[in-house]
């Protein structure tokens, strides 16, 4: 899954507001937002105003910033809100921040560059819920903050493309003098986070087992043994379902991995891992998605797994992606040969 950033909201004041849609500009980013009649900003307070820059902007009924204000908060789908230190009082802001809250929406405040991982990982976890076909976003009433497109059959995760509407607001250049500079370098800084969180996803092969094994004991609430996943009892299974394992690879580094298989009549899923440090960025969804689409590809109707009844974000995660569990029946099994179980 690659995140993208498709448009900018903003209205276009001075200070924090234009720096957000200068920064869209730089980066070929839509903008759009609403503007105060006739394009009001402090710094352009004469007809028509920032409009003459920024034709993308909407005006509203109303020559008063409070208008712009409320319409964009209540069109916006994730917030971001930029507050400098050192920023004085900004009644503008503290509107739009309230006025967010009131209608749920999915809100971020930042101070400085600092903040701009938290904010990448915000985003992401937008991204992610949405990839997963959840209902609404974070914390949001509004379930439009990202949109899927591209191909979302690629097997290639970079091909898969969720992108955000971001809405930035802040105080205006008067109330904090270094408000413009600091939200550049927040955009720019989150920007370069989420370019190097793209990641691709292919089939696995044996040549991986080293990383991938590495990858799932640093992972909790897993289970092995030292016979079916060694570097042979791999090998022998991707022999036997050759094209419906994958891994997520970020650089040369492999982030997440999915073993599927099935016996000609059921599916089964095992070992699903993904980096602590690249959760919430819709991997573990498209190493799903990828392992399913392989499997109903091959004529697989129905598809099972196994989960810790302590994996408590497993659970969680498998039952939003719509895997019931059972409870009218007992798993049992029996070792043909005696193993050495390897529980993390």
């Amino acid at each position: 899954m690659k995140l993208r950033i498709i448009r900018i909201r903003s209205g276009g004041q001075s200070g924090v507001d234009r720096a957000a849609l200068d920064f869209a500009r730089c980066q070929n980013i839509e903008i759009c937002g609403w503007c105060p009649k006739g394009g009001w900003a402090e710094d352009y307070p004469e007809a028509p105003g920032i409009k003459e820059m920024y034709p993308e902007l909407q005006e509203t009924p109303e020559a008063e910033p409070w208008q712009r204000t409320l319409w964009n908060m209540r069109d916006a789908q994730a917030i971001l809100t930029i507050m400098p230190e050192g920023s004085g009082e900004s009644k503008g802001t503290e509107l739009g921040v309230q006025e967010g809250i009131e209608l749920g929406k999915s809100m971020f405040t930042a101070r400085g560059v600092e903040d701009a991982e938290e904010i990448a990982a915000w985003l992401r976890s937008l991204a992610a819920d949405r990839s997963a076909g959840s209902d609404g976003v974070v914390g949001s009433a509004n379930s439009d903050a990202v949109d899927e497109s591209a191909n979302s059959d690629a097997v290639d995760g970079s091909a898969t493309a969720i992108g955000i509407e971001l809405c930035v607001g802040g105080p205006r250049a008067s109330e904090c003098p270094n408000a413009y500079q600091v939200t550049m370098e927040i955009l720019e800084k989150v920007m370069e986070l989420l370019d190097q969180a793209k990641f691709e996803i292919r089939v696995m092969t044996i040549d991986d087992y080293e990383k991938v094994y590495s990858l799932w004991m640093s992972c909790k609430n897993m289970g092995f043994n030292n016979l079916d996943d060694s570097r042979e009892g791999i090998a022998k299974y991707l022999k036997r379902n050759p094209s419906t394992c994958f891994v997520a690879e970020q650089g040369e580094n492999i982030v997440g991995v999915i073993l599927s298989g099935h016996d000609g009549r059921r599916g089964f899923i095992h070992h699903l891992a993904v980096a602590e440090d690249c959760r919430r960025q819709g991997i573990a969804t498209e190493l799903l998605e990828c392992a399913v689409s392989s499997l109903a590809a091959e004529g697989i109707n129905k598809v099972a797994l196994l989960v810790f009844n302590r994996n408590e974000a497993g659970n969680a995660f498998w039952e939003k992606n719509g895997f019931t569990s059972r409870e009218d029946l007992v798993y049992r099994n029996k070792a043909l040969v005696e193993m050495v179980r390897i529980d993390t």
